[in-house]
């Protein structure tokens, strides 16, 4: 009887490993799959190279293009979808893990009811309207793992598209990418990018024609094409910089190059003022001015990781080859990340040592927006040329989905020793959101004698500010007990951890 029922098992085995091999043997390049996001939406893939296992969002050919077939039958989601959605690096069909690298044509095309999209580092691609009228999409943030993206309507009317962070790896922006972004109101073209706008038709298709709300861009110093209608309808836009010592040549097509550049001001690198005066086109604008150097003197936010539920200090650094006496500039948070506040109801925030006698305000100016302002009283310049300037305490909500989203330094302005304002570049970076390890109830991405106190804290019904049930609940019983607060001690004892090592990635790790 034993030997039958062994027979049986691996008879059974045999033919479920079968099946699998089946099933594998019919996958191939082009086959389509559906997995959720973490946000339980169903989005469509397709296998774009099976033997490097790599697949696309969204089923469209990379072939097909707007108007040769109907996207609606070839989008990710449905177009009914709404809110946010959170593309993963890898998902799994049949057992097998594949890297997602590409937005298809098409993707989120018509998908109206859009409001956020987190895309992940390995997507190195972005396709024809792959976001086509997403009416409903606030922000972009593209990661600098994306390299191109397809000629043509790629976020055409996106119109509540506020800001865009484009990836530090663009070369070239094409025509129509952001055609009618009717509530795009400031650009920052990263450092880079060399051609604006791409001309496949006689010199024409602008990247931003009609962005009517847009008032001012900041373009850099590598951008060496401009096509010939380059900010063409941009009715508003007051502000131009532009970053590049010798001006390109633009060969403006029906006079639309910078078709307000009459009502508008134009900033360029000390020195170059003359030059500009004399260049066609650009000595058009009604008033041509000579910009500080607002690269080698900035504001910036590095990568950063921190704990869902948990509080992190961010700091913000300052690089500047100029004796700066002052500063301001605006901090962009992501949805549910926001700066905490101290016992006395203020926002946390504190300058570094490189402060003398300033004084430092902050104060929420929108949704997730914080305006930090720093001024001395004796005109006393900041101390060095570089490093953290100041400590921001960010509050993490346990609602933030697990990913990498962007937090946004902009509207830099530093003040220097002699009373110039030097207007700084936009700066971004990543903040990883993960879960807490275990034992790390506070969030603070480590484990120590704190966590103890607060699981002890939350027994005796006393609970603490911060407090991460899942990370406090050791023993997976669902329930905040001393076994749980005895667990964290264990946590702290074998790993060495007394003197509160930090913690990444869910690992603790010596203390530097």
């Amino acid at each position: 009887m034993k030997r039958q029922i062994i027979t049986f098992l691996l008879t059974m085995l045999m033919s479920m490993v079968g099946a699998m091999a089946l099933a594998q043997t019919n996958v191939s390049n082009g086959s389509c799959f559906t997995a959720k996001t973490i946000e339980g939406v169903d989005v469509s893939y397709m296998i774009t190279d099976i033997s490097q296992r790599t697949v696309q969002v969204g089923t469209s050919p990379s072939n097909q293009y707007w108007g040769s077939d109907n996207y609606a039958s070839r989008v990710a989601v449905n177009t009914s979808s709404y809110g946010s959605v959170t593309i993963p690096e890898k998902v799994v069909y049949g057992g097998i893990e594949y890297s997602v690298t590409y937005i298809a044509n098409g993707a989120f095309c018509g998908c109206s009811q859009l409001t956020d999209i987190i895309i992940p580092k390995s997507v190195t691609h972005i396709g024809h309207a792959a976001f086509d009228h997403c009416t409903s999409l606030t922000s972009i943030y593209l990661p600098n793992s994306v390299t191109s993206i397809d000629d043509g309507y790629a976020f055409v009317d996106c119109t509540s598209l506020t800001y865009v962070r484009l990836s530090e790896n663009l070369k070239v922006i094409p025509n129509d990418t952001f055609t009618r972004c009717s509530s795009l109101t400031t650009l920052t073209i990263p450092e880079g990018v060399t051609n604006l706008g791409k001309a496949v038709y006689n010199n024409k298709g602008d990247a931003f024609w009609k962005c009517s709300a847009l008032t001012s861009v900041d373009i850099p110093s590598s951008v060496t094409y401009y096509v010939g209608n380059c900010f063409s309808e941009c009715n508003n836009l007051k502000t131009v910089i532009v970053r590049r010592a010798e001006p390109v040549s633009i060969e403006s097509v029906d006079n639309y190059a910078f078709e307000n550049r009459k009502n508008s001001t134009l900033f360029v690198p000390k020195g170059c003022k003359t030059a500009y005066e004399n260049a066609a086109v650009w000595k058009e604008f009604k008033e041509i001015k000579e910009l500080a150097d607002g690269v080698n003197n900035a504001i910036k936010v590095n990568d950063y990781t921190v704990c869902q539920g948990g509080q992190a200090t961010l700091p913000i650094a300052m690089n500047n080859v100029e004796q700066i006496v002052g500063f301001q500039f605006d901090l962009q948070l992501p949805e549910g990340v926001t700066v905490a506040t101290n016992v006395n109801g203020a926002l946390a925030a504190t300058l570094t040592d490189r402060a003398g006698d300033h004084s430092l305000s902050a104060s929420k100016v929108g949704d997730g927006l914080y305006r930090f302002i720093s001024v001395s009283m004796n005109n006393s310049a900041f101390v060095g040329n570089e490093g953290a300037l100041l400590n921001v305490k960010l509050k993490i909500d346990e609602s933030v989905a697990v990913g990498d989203y962007w937090v946004k330094v902009s509207d830099t302005k530093l003040t220097t020793a002699s009373k110039e304002e030097i207007h700084s570049v936009e700066r971004s970076a990543s903040l990883t959101v993960q879960e807490a390890a275990p034992g790390d109830v506070n969030g603070d991405m480590k484990v120590s004698v704190s966590d103890v106190a607060s699981i002890i804290g939350y027994i005796l019904n006393d609970k603490p500010a911060i407090f991460i049930t899942k990370a406090a609940d050791l023993n997976h019983d669902n329930s905040i007990s001393v076994t749980d607060a005895v667990l964290a001690i264990d946590i702290i004892l074998s790993q060495g951890n007394t003197d509160g090592s930090r913690m990444k990635n869910n690992t603790i790790i010596d203390p530097q």
